[in-house]
């Protein structure tokens, strides 16, 4: 035979071997799993999803979404090559309050596959619940008390707010509506005709268009209240004075706890601290609350000094003794005098935040009461304004005490924002904005879950021609014994035509 026939053979059988054992450009999706839907607001939601992809040729991925069981609409591709990694896309213009379903889809060379739909629902524009917290009850005598709470409504002016009291758990009466701004504040509401000797339940309930929200109950004694209260003198706080047009008047001012006992008030003042001079007694009151005396025409460049006093059918009690200017410094002495047994402001400090899991929060802080009655709580939210709530907490009248409140049932791998607040009867302070982060769920996945037995629901085109080994077969040499024949064979044609002999 020819040495042209050789070579062409020789040729033939090389051409043959590249043909049979390239490899063509490949992908493979091998795992698709959908997440659930994190970052849920009214409006907008963040689809997650993990997919193995295995090849240079590289599968699209993406994620189909709509309302209730439709998948009508989708998120943009991306191309995934050789990798295995999580997958997030944000989708907007949800519709609030409403069902959705979600999955994630990849495709390759040879199918499309899509992962478990997972459901989510958008959150509510409504507003959201009042925060309302029922206080102590005041001014409780055998036949009436005021009754004591506080609500937050978020902004909502319409939320109505009242009070529910009575002799029976959950209280039996409900009081009028309340006004209220849209404010936190705090609101008190009298009850009269209450049974003597008999316990009292009440609370303070707010409604809006979300729901109602209903205060912690508390309970008062009529007769222990009244035999407690009778045997007492009242009690009376001397409050810093007013001064007006520049010393041409004072006003001094005072506050009683009557204690439900029929009461007289007055100040006593004078040039020295041993005062010498009165007021003339108000009319006999029972209810407790603030009271106050204007008096004119006191000499400019004088120091004056005042008390409140008050007197009930038990005894007369004094307040501290005041120093008020006109006209003229008051001594360092003078200046101390001032403030003491004053309810100021609580004060507080936000302390550190624990994680003891990736859904629990644990908040701290610590809260001085200012010398009034005191309630703390936390408020909290994942941006820094905040915009919920934690129960409030009785701080009562303690010097400083630590607090504590947990928030369950947090998103994992998120940052929170809170702070401790305090309110009493002279006002509310905010503690400082702090951060803490919730660890991230450590994911362990059943080998099931993350590799499904995954069917073609779309069959693209053909693959590329396979190699050699898929038509001839495998054997105890190896997958790539017929390529090596073939190998060794061309090899020996060439050799023969080079040496010119067949």
């Amino acid at each position: 035979m020819s040495k042209q026939i050789l070579m062409i053979a020789g040729v033939a059988l090389a051409a043959c071997f590249l043909y049979f054992t390239a490899v063509p450009a490949y992908a493979l999706v091998e795992t698709v799993f959908t997440d659930q839907a994190s970052n849920i607001t009214e409006t907008m939601a963040q689809l997650n999803g993990y997919t193995h992809v295995s090849g240079d040729e590289g599968a699209e991925v993406w994620f189909e979404y709509g309302k209730g069981n439709s998948f009508d609409q989708t998120t943009l591709r991306n191309v995934f090559r050789n990798r295995a990694a999580t997958f997030s896309a944000q989708v907007l213009y949800l519709e609030p309050a409403t069902a959705y379903q979600a999955r994630i889809v990849a495709r390759d060379t040879s199918g499309t596959y899509r992962g478990e739909a997972v459901s989510f629902i958008t959150k509510s524009s409504v507003p959201k619940l009042p925060y309302v917290s029922t206080s102590f009850a005041q001014n409780v005598t055998k036949s009436s008390a005021l009754l004591r709470g506080s609500v937050e409504p978020y902004g909502d002016s319409a939320t109505e707010v009242w009070f529910e009291w009575g002799t029976s758990v959950p209280p039996e009466r409900k009081g009028v509506r309340l006004e209220q701004d849209g404010t936190r504040q705090n609101l008190a509401y009298p009850v009269s005709g209450l049974s003597d000797d008999t316990a009292h339940y009440f609370r303070i309930v707010a409604h809006n268009a979300r729901g109602t929200a209903y205060g912690d109950i508390q309970s008062f004694d009529t007769g222990r209240a009244t035999e407690e209260a009778e045997k007492d003198e009242p009690d009376v706080t001397t409050t810093n004075p007013t001064v007006l047009d520049g010393g041409s008047a004072v006003v001094f001012n005072g506050y009683v706890n009557t204690k439900g006992i029929s009461t007289q008030t007055w100040f006593e003042w004078g040039k020295t601290s041993s005062l010498g001079n009165g007021t003339a007694r108000a009319l006999a009151r029972t209810d407790s609350g603030n009271f106050s005396e204007s008096l004119a025409g006191l000499e400019h460049g004088t120091v004056y000094y005042y008390r409140a006093a008050a007197v009930n059918k038990n005894g007369t009690a004094y307040g501290l003794v005041k120093p008020v200017s006109i006209g003229v410094a008051l001594s360092a002495q003078d200046t101390q005098v001032l403030s003491p047994e004053v309810v100021t402001r609580p004060s507080v400090v936000t302390g550190d935040a624990e994680t003891p899991a990736p859904t629990n929060i644990l908040l701290r802080g610590s809260a001085s009461s200012g010398g009034g009655n005191t309630f703390v709580w936390f408020e909290w939210g994942i941006v820094s304004s905040l915009g919920s709530a934690t129960a409030g907490q009785p701080l009562g009248t303690v010097p400083s005490r630590a607090v504590s409140a947990s928030i369950f049932d947090a998103l994992p791998n998120t940052t929170y924002y809170y702070r401790l607040v305090a309110q009493n009867e002279a006002g509310v302070s905010h503690g400082s904005i702090q951060s803490v982060q919730t660890p991230a769920v450590a994911k362990v996945v059943p080998a099931a879950a993350f590799v499904p037995a995954i069917e073609p629901l779309v069959e693209e085109e053909p693959a590329e021609p396979l190699a050699a080994s898929a038509f001839f077969g495998t054997d105890i040499f190896g997958p790539y014994l017929p390529e090596w024949l073939l190998i060794i064979f061309s090899l020996y044609i060439i050799t023969k035509i080079f040496l010119n002999k067949f």
